[in-house]
């Protein structure tokens, strides 16, 4: 069978993202938060990461007894509901994902630090009644280094998505994450403004340095000594040495005007049966870094039945 062309691939993410909004978007329709196209290429690729890790880990979990249970651990989870700013459209947010994944993690802890968002993420949730979940309100910086005290079994093996709207996320947290999860995959929404804070400290806005300090953790001063040095390949540095997730890449993603927006991150830790996660972390990269916020729009538009994607034209002209 003929390996998919990356329009295809996306085509069948974004059908399962917008088919699990289906399921939930009846409740509070107007209560979702809105971004641009290009976080439905995140929400994709979450999609994708999903379907990669969860055989596995159910393989390992159920045949080979080798991990207590599935783990799914969203830091900034959100109502459930994202709607698309330039459509209109409501697609599944990360919790709901996860969710309605045919495979099932054994639980899913998501931290959300608003209450009413909280509150209809859990009315959300509940629609799926054989999945368990665990909604915890509060920073998930404070949260994050005492949430082995809510798993329900030991010896997890743990995705972790890691989505803030900036630079929220503090490198402690990624640390205490590293502690509590050995086995744990990362999938980050690494924003590219942490470049341009960078680029103010350069300029001589010291004001930034508390903000770089918690992000970056420490050593982050050695960016002063070169104007080539990027905050990502720093964290990402230190997430493959000092976290001890070595296997990985990332992948940048423009919005609709083109502007430098998030860099999406898988990282890893290296294991003696080898790299079966990795190698579908690198394709769905492989296929992000090939597709724009136009093949989300031809793609949502198609969904929708507002027009054709460029795909199906080419396809019918053939």
């Amino acid at each position: 069978m003929p390996k998919k062309t990356d329009q295809q691939w996306l085509r069948d993410q974004l059908d399962f993202v917008c088919s699990q909004a289906d399921k939930v978007s009846h409740i509070e329709p107007a209560r979702a938060q809105t971004y641009g196209l290009h976080t439905a290429l995140k929400l994709g690729a979450l999609n994708h990461s999903l379907n990669v890790f969860l055989p596995i880990a159910r393989n390992q979990i159920d045949e080979k007894h080798t991990f207590g249970g599935a783990v799914y651990v969203d830091l900034f989870a959100g109502s459930g509901l994202t709607r698309v700013a330039e459509t209109g459209d409501l697609v599944a947010g990360s919790p709901i994902i996860a969710a309605g994944n045919r495979r099932s993690f054994d639980q899913i802890i998501c931290i959300e630090d608003d209450k009413e968002t909280q509150a209809v993420l859990e009315q959300r949730l509940s629609e799926f009644r054989n999945r368990m979940y665990t909604i915890l309100r509060g920073d998930c910086n404070e949260i994050a280094p005492t949430l082995h005290r809510y798993l329900r079994f030991g010896n997890p093996l743990a995705f972790v998505f890691i989505d803030p709207e900036g630079m929220e996320i503090k490198w402690r947290t990624l640390e205490a994450l590293s502690r509590q999860f050995p086995y744990m995959d990362i999938l980050m929404n690494f924003t590219y403004g942490a470049q341009r804070v960078l680029g103010d400290i350069r300029g001589g806005r010291t004001v930034n340095e508390q903000v770089m300090d918690e992000f970056a953790g420490p050593g982050w001063p050695m960016l002063l000594l070169s104007e080539d040095d990027t905050v990502v390949n720093f964290v990402e540095g230190k997430i493959a040495t000092t976290l001890g997730r070595p296997l990985g890449d990332k992948v940048l993603v423009r919005d609709a005007s083109n502007r430098q927006r998030y860099f999406l991150m898988v990282r890893m830790r290296r294991t003696g049966g080898g790299t079966p996660f990795l190698r579908g972390y690198i394709d769905m990269l492989r296929r992000i870094s090939r597709l724009t916020v136009e093949d989300v729009r031809g793609v949502l538009n198609d969904r929708f039945g507002r027009s054709l994607t460029s795909f199906e034209t080419s396809r019918r002209d053939d």
